[in-house]
């Protein structure tokens, strides 16, 4: 009964997220052409225009390499034998190759949709506070996100060669990660040592960083951009019509912040709490010279202990709070731009055939953002 209920299970996350990759490709492929297509003459829209069209590339990408995890979803038992053997090698995360190079890329992707966001809401926010002036670095949105991933993913590239860490697919996350042992034969009767209990706290820890301290910076910037918003507000009739498309601008901006929020405080606090947690239970199971099978299960009862110890919950917290979240903030932030962008909104009416539904007028981007208020003046 068990069996079948997480063979139920699987296949719902499994269209589930099949849905969402197809959906969302085909709406951050439509919003990048969009953004690609404006025309943009001072540095602010400059600016903001190549910044929406990495966002929606890297949403692009987030949608397509969910692919080995839907896959992984729709076999049975997600490809493991019932003595936890990884037996299916069709099964892309089968390769080692190719499961650490999924790694490097989820996890750069992934990382960068946080920093992304991040950049979006202090650019909104400077403008905000600062309406007179310009955002000259219009190449910031093209280097910045480059020299991110270039960062993010160099020191898991040379950990992967070097063999500090091992890419092994795991059943209960349906997705690779690195581990301080290869689980060869020889390695997991062997006796475990501190390193590998270090490697295992200090790789987690790095790994969660970068995107905590970014949710924390985009939670402040909401913030204070809801009250600017708020300020500006109480005097409307005196903003002019530049000071009221920048204020529908950074409302886009804070509706795509809140629903980063949303998606991702979850697994912000679930991701710490079981780092704390993992911690505390290897340190306090953890003995110099144990065998590595017994730490091994040190560290696997303890990442129990969040979900009550019930390992139905165990094998779709991760999936749920990491894959699915990800996937639904990627796939979600193109209809925001419809929702708040009617010129984009005119386009895909136009385009499926509802010409008598789309504005009349032409639109363009409007001070920093591509603001539905902005209309070009008719002759």
């Amino acid at each position: 009964k068990q069996w079948y209920q997480r063979r139920v299970a699987d296949t719902v996350l499994g269209v589930i997220l099949t849905v969402i990759s197809i959906i969302g490709v085909t709406l951050n492929i439509g919003s990048f052409v969009f953004f690609a297509q404006q025309k943009a003459k001072n540095s602010n829209k400059i600016y903001f225009k190549r910044l929406y069209m990495v966002i929606t590339f890297n949403d692009t990408l987030i949608c397509i390499f969910l692919f080995p995890v839907i896959q992984a979803a729709f076999y049975p038992n997600r490809g493991m034998s019932i003595y936890g053997v990884l037996e299916s090698p069709a099964l892309l995360f089968f390769d080692k190759t190719f499961c650490g190079t999924w790694i490097i890329i989820w996890w750069t992707i992934s990382q960068l949709s946080v920093f992304l966001v991040g950049v979006l809401s202090l650019s909104r926010l400077f403008v905000l506070k600062y309406p007179a002036k310009q955002l000259h670095m219009t190449w910031i949105p093209f280097v910045l996100p480059i020299g991110f991933c270039v960062v993010f993913a160099t020191p898991w590239i040379v950990i992967i060669a070097s063999g500090v860490q091992h890419p092994i697919y795991v059943q209960n996350t349906l997705s690779c990660i690195l581990f301080p042992f290869s689980l060869a034969p020889e390695e997991i009767y062997s006796p475990a040592s501190k390193k590998h209990l270090s490697i295992s706290v200090v790789t987690t820890f790095l790994y969660n960083l970068i995107p905590t301290l970014m949710f924390l910076v985009i939670v402040v910037s909401c913030v204070l951009s809801i009250r600017l918003l708020r300020e500006s507000g109480r005097n409307a009739d005196a903003l002019g019509k530049k000071g009221k498309q920048q204020r529908e601008a950074a409302k886009t901006v804070v509706l795509i912040t809140a629903l980063f929020i949303l998606c991702n405080i979850p697994f912000m606090i679930f991701v710490w709490m079981y780092m704390v947690d993992l911690y505390k239970g290897t340190r306090s199971g953890f003995k110099e010279g144990m065998l590595v099978v017994h730490f091994l299960i040190f560290w696997h009862q303890d990442g129990l202990t969040l979900t009550g110890g019930t390992p139905f919950l165990k094998n779709y917290t991760t999936p749920i709070l990491q894959q699915l979240s990800v996937a639904v903030n990627s796939t979600a932030n193109p209809v925001i731009y419809l929702a708040r962008m009617k010129h984009m909104r005119d386009q895909v009416l136009k385009m499926v055939g509802w010409k008598s539904l789309a504005g009349s007028s032409d639109q363009s981007l409007s001070a920093g953002t591509t603001s539905e208020t902005a209309q070009r003046k008719t002759n």
